[in-house]
């Protein structure tokens, strides 16, 4: 999305001048006191009481958003946290923030916090509390990557309702692209404390047990008395709960339970900005995937359209091995990838390469159905492909382990490629799985890239790099799904942050 045309969907205050970057946020009827979510009846029907929700919590998850990884977790952060801005349906909403603008060059961004914004112990958030906050998170090895464009030692408080933030390289995509997916703010910067302006407070619980939480009393409410979040990883257990009336809302569910959920539940799917990519790493790392051959025999040798009509349902489309299909901005050049059997097979006997292991697990379904199908499509090629299925509830434990392996299934949140771009490659990618474009050269474009100001001579930027992506990467992404959840009347519409239920504090 452009930049005009994210401040046109905040539909607010906020207008390109010549000043810089502006974005305003109205404040609520009540003086705004608790972010963006008084009254709001966020995924709820608003006539209280409690909602069950089950998702897949990683086991040794925290509510910390620095460091969580499984989108049960993030149910309870967005519950406890309200940040700067957020992404609601992958559009930036602000939560916190009044007002952000930016100099010129747009290096320098000034945020206004919302006058009277109190977390849960009854505290006034201040700049303090909300600079601290992007520090800490800043100096996660996962999460930072958001944040990397951040100059923690040049940025400073103004006030006590206004942060001056320095950036350390212009950025004029820095509210949606940086700030949307990462700016919890948590009291003094600290997250083990579990204050936070969200709407509930933690009761009780873990990522074994589940989190229960109950209403903040600082805050206005979003129309539920309690929310339980519960790990259930298998999602044909979650599509059975919510079918038997043990949850009111399970997330992620397989293509079967759109039809085998029936009332009083009912099937939610989710639209581009609510879907989520599926495919493979080919680790750009290590062998045999450092040779670009290599990966670029096994990119041929997948049949693409075979494994979305056979594994994925209605609304699947076939991918290009980039993120952000289906969202504005998408490039428009990138080549579809051409099933070629014989040219694979030619460049991996060339190489050498005639067996590999693929590391798989059913994160979100379908993944261990492809990898299945792939055994096949492999052999036709003369390679044979052994399978290492793993938990899925432990998969994302140890991530750094996993970027030690040569082949693996994964799936991406679907997200703007611009967005996307600059944590899924260079060196400061927190997500770059596949080691692709882990050098200085690589990294002076993405910045060069991110701060160009004019919307299409970004976007031809974008689409350049994109390219180089889908054809010399390690990032297979042969599908898209649109996410389906099982909801009910007592959990009403729920929105979706980056792919999660979100039951946070929204705007009215």
């Amino acid at each position: 999305m452009d930049r005009r045309g994210f401040l046109r969907l905040i539909a607010v205050t906020g207008a390109v001048t010549g000043a810089g970057l502006t974005l305003g946020a109205c404040a609520t009827e009540d003086g705004g006191g608790h972010g963006a979510g008084a009254g709001s009846g966020s995924g709820s029907n608003g006539e209280g009481g409690t909602v069950r929700v089950a998702a897949m919590v990683s086991p040794g998850d925290t509510l910390d958003p620095a460091a969580a990884t499984s989108p049960g977790t993030w149910v309870g952060i967005f519950s406890l946290y309200d940040s700067l801005v957020v992404l609601l349906d992958n559009e930036p909403v602000p939560q916190l923030a009044e007002s952000i603008t930016s100099n010129d060059e747009a290096d320098v961004w000034t945020v206004r916090l919302r006058p009277d914004a109190t977390f849960s112990d009854g505290s006034p958030v201040t700049a303090d509390d909300a600079l601290a906050s992007l520090v800490y998170t800043s100096a996660s090895p996962m999460a930072g990557s958001f944040l990397a464009p951040l100059d923690a030692d040049a940025s400073r408080t103004v006030d006590e309702r206004t942060l001056e933030l320095h950036l350390s390289a212009p950025r004029a995509d820095f509210v949606e692209a940086v700030l949307a997916p990462q700016s919890a703010v948590f009291k003094g910067g600290d997250p083990q404390t579990g204050v936070g302006s969200g709407p509930f407070i933690l009761e009780s619980g873990s990522a074994e047990d589940g989190w229960v939480f109950s209403p903040n009393p600082h805050h206005p409410g979003v129309g539920i008395d309690r929310l339980e979040v519960r790990s259930i990883p298998d999602p044909d257990a979650r599509a059975r709960a919510v079918v038997s009336g043990d949850v009111d809302y399970a997330n992620d569910l397989p293509v079967t339970a759109a039809r085998t959920v029936t009332d009083p539940a009912r099937i939610a799917e989710g639209g581009p900005a609510d879907s989520k990519a599926l495919g493979l790493i080919l680790n750009t790392r290590v062998a045999p995937f450092d040779d670009e051959n290599v990966r670029t025999a096994f990119k041929l040798l997948v049949d693409r359209e075979s494994l979305v009509g056979t594994v994925l349902g209605h609304g699947a489309v076939v991918g290009e091995d980039v993120l952000g299909k289906g969202i504005s901005g998408y490039p428009g050049d990138l080549s579809e990838v051409t099933r070629n059997v014989a040219r694979a097979r030619t460049l991996l006997e060339d190489a050498g390469v005639d067996e590999l292991t693929l590391v798989t697990s059913d994160v979100v379904p379908g993944l261990n159905d492809a990898a299945e199908l792939l055994v096949t499509q492999a052999r036709e090629a003369g390679l044979t492909l052994t399978l290492d299925r793993r938990d899925p509830a432990a998969y994302f434990a140890d991530i750094p382990g996993l970027m030690e392996l040569p082949l693996f299934s994964i799936y991406w949140v679907n997200r703007s490629t611009a967005t996307a771009l600059p944590f899924t490659t260079g060196t400061a990618g927190g997500f770059n799985l596949d080691g692709f474009g882990a050098d200085a050269r690589w990294d002076r474009r993405l910045a060069d890239a991110a701060a160009i100001t004019d919307d299409a001579e970004r976007q031809a930027a974008v689409s350049e790099l994109a390219v180089e992506v889908s054809e010399r990467g390690g990032q297979l992404i042969w599908g898209y799904q649109p996410f389906l959840s099982g909801t009910t009347d007592a959990a009403g519409d729920v929105p979706s942050s980056q792919s999660a239920p979100f039951f946070g504090s929204r705007p009215d």
